[in-house]
């Protein structure tokens, strides 16, 4: 996976990345049929305990209501929409000229991504160049300058990449007792500077939950919150104030380089916004109905969300991990970035009194540290989700300080 992701991101021919592109979804041509047999096998499971597809049940059994999902997803849709494809076309001109294309030949191999799901580097900021030292060195000093710390979490953890091992990254809470460890594949680079933050948000969640609950008890609220903490803390290796702080390369009096950071960021969450989108609609369909041309269905999504229009009959999207081994989870990704937003509200405005959401400075603030612990980490899973989401931030779960933070 790193090899064909270095070839997207630096490669400037088109036939190169192509290349790669099409090698990254063969995984899709071999799992296919017995993908869709294991998702007719959820189905007929979830049929028989009364449900209407494993979908529908998914959520339910997770204290989640379908409608109010279809409604948030709806609503960020259509919120984002015009940001975004304002934000496409600059991604087009861009590509264009460094492919030496037409913006109208543009492909998906095009856009520096296994699924445009990050968006490409159009901006003058090569954010590599400030995580060439231990990446694990600066997230021990971040996380234990906020009062929480990794040094034990990363000891026990497994980090490098090793032949045949796991290529992604994930957190683990091997007995709920204290033994959390993260997998990683580490590169000093800010994808895995992002990635490390963002697993260790996950860990120190479970750390921090109270030990005393009963063991039932001693787990996260839900999966998206523990997902927003994650998100909260990745977030910042895209932040300026993150890297002055963490890195000797940021050139302060370079005006254009700082804007650069925080238009990264903004270009991420909105391409990530609407890659979510063809996930989350394109499951919700699959399980509705297996049968139906799904290659057709998948690259429809791709057009009306991230308007890139394209097609070719194989089955890309079974090369996705989450449809085999994380069903009906991709939904809470992006509850998750609802929620970090939300938080990040609450911690800029009532903790910092700031007013800009803007590379908001996290570091050495033990306030931070303090508040999320004792607000999100501490009780378990003491409460229902959105009992604590209000709890926490005096509101329920709302799209409007995501769209407040990447669209205005």
């Amino acid at each position: 996976d790193n090899k064909i992701k270095e070839i997207l991101k630096t490669s400037k021919n088109s036939d190169e990345v192509k290349e790669a592109w099409e090698a990254s979804k063969k995984q899709g041509e071999i799992v296919e049929k017995d993908l869709l047999e294991v998702v007719k096998l959820r189905n007929q499971l979830a049929r028989s305990l009364g449900f209407e597809n494993y979908y529908v049940m998914s959520l339910k059994i997770s204290e989640q209501d379908p409608d109010e999902i279809e409604r948030i997803f709806e609503e960020l849709s259509e919120k984002t929409e015009e940001p975004f494809r304002e934000l496409k076309n600059e991604m087009d001109e861009f590509l264009s000229k460094k492919f030496d294309v037409l913006k109208e030949e543009l492909k998906p191999w095009h856009y520096q991504d296994l699924f445009f799901q990050e968006g490409p580097e159009i901006y003058d900021l090569n954010l590599d160049d400030f995580y060439k030292k231990d990446i694990l060195e600066m997230s021990k000093k971040f996380y234990n300058g906020i009062g929480m710390e990794v040094r034990n979490i990363l000891d026990r953890s497994s980090l490098y990449e090793k032949e045949g091992k796991c290529q992604h990254a994930f957190a683990i809470d091997m007995d709920k007792k204290g033994d959390v460890r993260i997998l990683q594949n580490i590169k000093n680079n800010e994808k895995w500077m992002g990635t490390t933050l963002h697993e260790l948000g996950h860990a120190v969640y479970w750390l921090g939950i109270n030990s005393e609950l009963p063991f039932v008890l001693r787990e996260v609220a839900h999966t998206f919150t523990t997902e927003s903490i994650a998100m909260l803390f990745g977030r910042l290796s895209k932040n300026s104030s993150f890297v002055k702080e963490h890195s000797e390369n940021l050139d302060e009096s370079n005006l254009e380089i700082l804007d650069n950071f925080w238009k990264t960021l903004k270009l991420s969450q909105l391409v990530t916004c609407r890659w979510y989108q063809v996930m989350v609609n394109f499951e919700r369909e699959l399980y509705k109905n297996p049968d139906q041309d799904l290659n057709k269905l998948w690259w429809s999504f791709v057009k009306k969300f991230q308007l890139v229009d394209f097609y070719r009959d194989k089955p890309d999207w079974a090369s996705k991990i989450h449809f085999s081994n994380a069903p009906v989870y991709y939904h809470n990704y992006m509850l998750g970035e609802l929620l970090a937003s939300q938080l990040h509200n609450k911690i800029t405005k009532d903790i910092l009194k700031q007013s800009s959401l803007k590379n908001v400075n996290y570091s050495n603030n033990k306030e931070i540290g303090d508040f999320l612990k004792k607000e999100i980490f501490y009780p378990g899973l003491t409460y229902r989700w959105d009992v604590l989401v209000e709890k926490a931030t005096g509101e329920k779960l709302t799209p409007k300080y995501f769209v407040e933070e990447f669209t205005e």
